[in-house]
């Protein structure tokens, strides 16, 4: 069995009863899901965010694969990718924008991707209304030029060629939500039919300070960016076939043993854990 945390907008501050949920639980690998060092994200390699925000909240020894938010990209972008291969990276995990993972025993193949690439119309409002310096922004659009067709196309052809069983998509911005954030249609019209077409099961996401499980032809959307919720992003609607929703602080994990996939909902103020969905695959 392998179980496995999915945590976005988890960089806002250091908090001790995370921490000591994160050092007691045995989880076996992490997925940061974006937004990784909250609110302006991180200057370089040196930024001592590095060492109060992700060394101090989380264990060592697990891999830890992440994804790049919206609030990422008000910082240094290129210094998480460069942190993958640095010596004392605590098993920070981020080789590029987008990349992938196999779980061989398993049969789990995971796939993160840099959804600010796929949404430039609701990505620039941050840069713009938080006066990033025009370089910068240059940076971004020239990043969303060379490379939103090369992701969509790695994306393709990977889900196209896996054989795994089960298939994950993780990114940053959501494809579905019941919370206030708006849906980038741009990243829907291209991201929503590859996953449906090659029947992944599960796309997680952050963005939303909430947590949700929104199921649509098959595909369970599940944001987890609740961490440091106090109903602040309350969810004020229900669409589609929603299994779970909350504003509290809190956080979603999963079990997988080969056939079953259980998907918990760890409620912060409760101590406890909710089973929220089981999957199983023959």
């Amino acid at each position: 069995m392998v179980r496995i945390l999915c945590m976005g907008d988890w960089g806002d501050n250091t908090d001790d009863s995370v921490r000591k949920f994160l050092f007691q639980e045995d989880f076996n690998e992490y997925y940061l899901l974006g937004d990784n060092f909250y609110p302006s994200g991180i200057s370089s390699l040196e930024d001592e965010q590095w060492e109060k925000k992700f060394k101090y909240l989380f264990p060592s020894k697990q891999k830890k694969y992440a994804c790049l938010g919206n609030h990422d990209y008000l910082g240094n972008i290129f210094s998480q990718i460069e942190m993958t291969f640095q010596m004392n990276n605590h098993n920070w995990n981020m080789p590029y924008f987008y990349y992938d993972n196999i779980d061989k025993e398993n049969s789990l193949h995971t796939l993160f991707i840099d959804t600010q690439i796929f949404s430039p119309e609701i990505t620039t409002m941050l840069l713009v209304s938080c006066n990033i310096p025009q370089k910068k922004q240059q940076t971004y659009y020239a990043l969303v030029y060379h490379l939103q067709e090369k992701q969509l196309e790695w994306l393709e052809k990977t889900l196209r060629d896996s054989p795994s069983k089960w298939k994950i998509v993780c990114g940053h911005y959501p494809l579905v939500s019941n919370g206030p954030h708006i849906i980038s249609k741009e990243f829907y019209k291209k991201v929503y039919p590859l996953l449906k077409k090659y029947k992944v099961d599960y796309y997680f996401s952050g963005h939303e300070h909430n947590s949700q499980i929104i199921k649509k032809e098959g595909i369970e959307f599940i944001i987890s960016g609740g961490i440091y919720s106090n109903n602040s992003y309350k969810i004020d609607r229900i669409s589609e076939p929603t299994l779970f929703h909350s504003s509290l602080k809190g956080v979603f994990y999963f079990e997988l043993k080969n056939e079953k996939m259980e998907i918990y909902f760890y409620n912060f103020l409760k101590k406890k854990s909710e089973l929220c969905s089981i999957k199983i695959k023959i």
